[in-house]
């Protein structure tokens, strides 16, 4: 079978592999159809992951057919399409114990510590399958792993209905915040510096974007929150003046979530954490989203149909990074297909 594995920084072949076979009665055999290229999988195409190790089937988002299943297999069956969960845990540490498997001591996750999905088969655990409704377009169902760290990042900044969220940066994953936030009854804000992210952000529900190359945001955001600036923040832009600016934005008892880091520290002042009893926290991965993410999906699909952007057969994966790399203000998603 063809696999894309990124061998060192910059390096990416396609390779012939053996094709997986179930060994266990809990497994199926999943027939992959699209893989997403991620930032992640940029950044680690790029040397710049801390977390990875080469070489490296690439891929965490991707989905496909069940083409067998095992003798203990009891809610899924051949011809099933699914989207896979890419997350290994032990099941036994502090935070799986408390069920946050997404930061397990041991953590393992596709595409990263171990092979990942841009392969043409892959064998998973029953409950790492997750089962989308076969009318649902497979570029539509690729979305679904992207939409739980939108469904993640709400759920850590506590979205509630009525909120005013604020998410900076409206890139895939701001887009699948904002479908999350929305999704939960919130009155969002979007901003980015590239005036067709904005424009698509505006036919996903958000109520109002600011060009930041043209506005100042923080004015803008104070006049549309009447002063009181927004409730929620998540910061997906992830650099050292945007956790700077999220703290000092947000409102009184407000919630500030981190989806990513960069490589420069942010100062904040204590005093303001303490005025305002700001909450900020970090988001990793999702817990126990999966469920939410595919009903939004399937709920969607009409809204998510032009979300993919470019399409690339596997042959043809290195020229896709390449594109991500080069042209990132044209891409909303990137799927490889196998």
């Amino acid at each position: 079978m063809k696999a894309a594995v990124i061998l060192k920084k910059d390096e990416i072949e396609v390779r012939e592999l053996e094709k997986p076979q179930i060994t266990q009665p809990n497994q199926v055999l999943v027939h992959v159809k699209l893989t997403g290229i991620c930032g992640s999988d940029v950044h680690i195409y790029k040397g710049e992951n801390p977390f990875a190790s080469y070489p490296r089937v690439f891929g965490h988002e991707f989905t496909g057919e069940v083409e067998a299943v095992g003798s203990d297999v009891t809610k899924l069956r051949v011809g099933d399409h699914v989207v896979g969960e890419p997350i290994v845990s032990c099941g036994e540490c502090y935070a799986c114990r408390h069920g946050r498997h997404n930061v397990c001591e041991k953590l393992g996750v596709m595409g990263v510590h171990i092979e990942g999905g841009c392969r043409e088969y892959l064998v998973l655990d029953e409950s790492k399958a997750h089962r989308i409704d076969s009318s649902i377009p497979w570029n539509c169902a690729v979305l679904s792993e992207p939409v739980t760290i939108g469904f993640q990042a709400t759920s850590r900044g506590d979205v509630q209905e009525g909120d005013v969220v604020l998410i900076m940066g409206s890139g895939t994953i701001g887009l699948c915040c904002l479908l999350a936030a929305k999704s939960k009854g919130a009155i969002c804000i979007t901003t980015d510096i590239v005036a067709k992210k904005l424009e698509y952000a505006k036919k996903l529900g958000a109520d109002y974007v600011i060009d930041v190359s043209r506005e100042d945001m923080a004015q803008k955001v104070l006049e549309l929150t009447g002063g009181m600036g927004p409730n929620v923040v998540l910061d997906c832009v992830c650099a050292k003046w945007s956790m700077e600016q999220a703290v000092e934005l947000v409102s009184p008892a407000g919630r500030v979530v981190e989806l990513g880091f960069g490589p420069i520290k942010s100062e904040i002042p204590h005093v303001t954490l303490m005025r305002k009893e700001v909450s900020l926290v970090g988001t990793r991965l999702q817990a126990n989203k999966f469920p939410a993410a595919i009903r939004l999906v399937e709920e969607n699909a009409e809204l998510l149909a032009d979300f993919v952007t470019q399409r690339y057969p596997v042959e043809r994966v290195e020229e896709a990074f390449r594109f991500a790399i080069e042209h990132p203000a044209e891409v909303r998603k990137i799927v490889v297909e196998l």
